[in-house]
């Protein structure tokens, strides 16, 4: 499509599936653990995910330095070399200018889509499509965009006419949706249908009727522990065995509120083989006493819903 001398289109595919937030492993010194990394990647292919969203608050991005946020990305886009797909952030900045100069770079690391966080974009009237037009602007014409309404640190909805504004531009592929309220995602299907814009829900209790409504898939904490069990809902939401599924994932999720990302590093190294530290940037609250129980019961539990689903 040719508007005023500019060619605008869709330049890449976002599968719909499971999207994994991926954490950052750290070495004992408190440095990237890349051999880590190459092997988390490997773990996340090998249970069937449709890519990874990398550079995100999962991965601690708010603690990263520019200079790790970009070697980071870059490193995982060239691991995955392809094999599945790969979006990035790290759109941490707090002037705008900044942020602009950090997408320009992150832009040359040529993701499936660069995303942007929403509370990083607000102006004095409390609306963002000023920001996005400035920030388009200043972006190659084959870079595509997602939108990421990031809980930290602050969470910034996305309004329904920013909504709009984004599918009637075209440069957008999707909402990482953090809202957790079943009506406001039925609002928004009911606005993206007949797009090609994607909507992938965050929240487990909630994700189970929003496939059902449309949604295009997962992309949240729990794709760190079982992203098989998040793969086997979307592509059998209406499985007689779906609801109850649906229910145990939605308890196991609460393990997210004990000292996420260090519960799901010290999940994959007991339980996943994944060699690993449990150490982390980001300040952690919530770690219980209980928690190796918790995690013991999360693994007998994702073994059970296995059986369950015979996978």
């Amino acid at each position: 499509m040719l508007i005023a001398g500019r060619i605008l289109y869709v330049q890449h595919v976002i599968k719909d599936g499971v999207w994994v937030t991926m954490i950052t492993p750290f070495d004992k010194q408190g440095r990237i653990d890349y051999a880590a990394v190459k092997n988390l990647i490997e773990w996340y292919i090998s249970k069937g995910v449709a890519g990874l969203f990398a550079i995100c608050q999962s991965s601690e991005m708010f603690f990263l330095s520019f200079k790790e946020r970009i070697e980071l990305a870059s490193f995982v886009i060239q691991h995955v070399n392809g094999r599945i797909g790969v979006v990035i952030s790290g759109h941490v900045e707090e002037s705008f200018q900044k942020q602009l100069e950090e997408l320009k770079v992150l832009a040359d690391l040529k993701p499936d889509a660069l995303v942007l966080v929403s509370n990083r974009l607000k102006d004095d009237n409390d609306c963002i499509i000023e920001n996005l037009k400035r920030i388009e602007e200043s972006l190659p014409d084959n870079i595509s965009l997602g939108m990421y309404e990031c809980p930290y640190p602050d969470k910034r909805l996305i309004k329904y006419e920013e909504l709009k504004y984004m599918i009637n531009s075209r440069r957008y592929l999707f909402l990482k949706d953090t809202c957790c309220d079943i009506s406001i995602i039925k609002s928004r299907l009911e606005i993206i249908k007949g797009s090609t814009f994607k909507l992938f829900n965050a929240n487990t209790a909630t994700l189970h009727d929003s496939i059902i409504m449309g949604c295009n898939g997962y992309c949240g904490i729990m794709s760190n522990f079982h992203p098989e069990l998040y793969a086997w809902l979307y592509n059998n939401p209406r499985d007689e065995k779906a609801s109850s599924l649906s229910s145990i994932i939605s308890v196991m999720s609460l393990i997210e509120e004990h000292g996420y990302p260090h519960c799901a590093k010290r999940y994959l190294r007991n339980y996943e083989n994944i060699n690993m530290t449990d150490i982390c940037r980001t300040t952690l609250k919530n770690i219980t006493p209980s928690l190796d129980q918790e995690l013991d019961a999360i693994h007998e539990l994702t073994n059970l819903m296995h059986n369950h689903i015979n996978i």
